[in-house]
C-alpha cells in the first residue's frame, strides 16, 4: 500500500468518525457538518449545531407553531430547541346516549329496530334513518 493510499484511508476514517450532515448529536440539536483536508495527513471538520424541536414524530424549526396532540392546545418551538405548549383545559365534545350506550360524535351504530342506522352528530344529537323494516316472518 502506498503512502498516498494509506493517507486516504486515514482521512476517510477521520471523516466517518465525525457527525455527518443532520446526524443527531444530542436531543434538540442536529449537526450540520462538513469535513475538509486542512494539512497533509490531517482532516478538519466543522461542528455547527442547529437547534430544532421534535414533537409527535415531527421536526420543527425554532419559531414554528403547531397543534398539540390533544387537539385543543398549541405548541411552539423555542430558540433553544424546547417545545412549549399551552395548557388550556380541553372541553370534551358532547357525547350521544342511545339505548343505554354512549357514542362519540361521528360514530355510527345500529338502531334498536335492527334495520336502520343511527349516528351521533357533533352537537350530541342522535339521528337515525327511517326506512321501513321488513316484517319478521318468525314473529307470530
Amino acid at each position: 500500500m502506498s503512502a498516498e493510499t494509506e493517507n486516504a484511508s486515514l482521512m476517510s476514517v477521520h471523516i466517518t468518525e465525525k457527525p455527518m450532515p443532520w446526524e443527531r448529536v444530542s436531543p434538540g440539536v442536529m449537526a450540520v457538518n462538513s469535513c475538509f483536508c486542512d494539512a497533509p495527513n490531517s482532516v478538519g471538520c466543522t461542528e455547527v449545531y442547529c437547534p430544532h424541536c421534535q414533537y409527535n414524530g415531527n421536526i420543527y424549526k425554532p419559531g414554528d407553531s403547531f397543534n398539540s396532540t390533544d387537539g385543543c392546545n398549541t405548541c411552539s418551538c423555542s430558540e433553544n430547541g424546547q417545545v412549549a405548549c399551552t395548557e388550556m383545559a380541553c372541553l370534551p365534545g358532547p357525547d350521544c346516549q342511545y339505548n343505554g350506550n354512549i357514542y362519540k360524535p361521528g360514530d355510527s351504530f345500529n338502531s334498536t329496530d335492527g334495520c336502520n342506522t343511527c349516528s351521533c352528530s357533533e352537537s350530541g344529537q342522535v339521528a337515525c334513518t327511517q326506512m321501513a323494516c321488513p316484517i319478521d316472518q318468525n314473529r307470530g
